[in-house]
């Protein structure tokens, strides 16, 4: 699940590039040599149809990671049930939710979540346990930019509404 440099969209970019320019030159050489022993005259075209066919897959391919990461999708190798029901196992969390994944480019993942943390949980621990959270999504997940929002009651009561929100409406009263 590491993501790593050779998936970099602007290393592929440059291979394709590359591999474009060498099979350029390949299906020229091909074609000329099969135009001159066996005089067929399709070989330049049909050469020309075969590489452009094969650098479009390639650049396809690129363009839709490039387009998820201007979008800010998910990548698709994560998991955010998984990510979610591991953080909800972390020592001192009650449950997580809100959380969101997003690719920063097209090798690193950013995740922002809040934590329910145990009733009582006093703010060095909390730190502690937001800690432990982002060491955990680094290692299991290969998500290095993490932030916790540590919560010590559940998001729907009251006192943790969204600004401008109706306290009424969360309680019915």
């Amino acid at each position: 699940m590491a993501r790593t440099g050779d998936r970099s969209v602007n290393v592929r970019a440059a291979f394709w590039h590359l591999a474009g320019d060498a099979l350029g030159s390949l299906g020229v050489v091909v074609a000329a040599a099969a135009i001159a022993w066996f005089d067929l005259e399709w070989a330049d075209p049909m050469a020309s149809i075969l590489i452009s066919v094969l650098v479009i897959v390639g650049v396809l391919q690129l363009l839709r990671d490039t387009v998820g990461v201007l979008l800010e999708s998910a990548p698709a190798d994560v998991d955010t049930e998984a990510v979610a029901a591991a953080l909800g196992k972390v020592d001192g969390v009650r449950s997580a939710h809100h959380l969101h994944v997003w690719a920063i480019d097209s090798t690193t993942a950013a995740l922002t979540a809040h934590l329910e943390l145990e009733p009582g949980t006093d703010l060095h621990t909390a730190q502690e346990v937001a800690d432990g959270a982002r060491h955990l999504v680094a290692d299991r997940f290969a998500i290095d930019h993490a932030t916790f929002e540590p919560e010590c009651h559940e998001c729907d009561t009251p006192d943790h509404l969204p600004v401008g929100s109706d306290p009424h409406r969360a309680t019915g009263h």
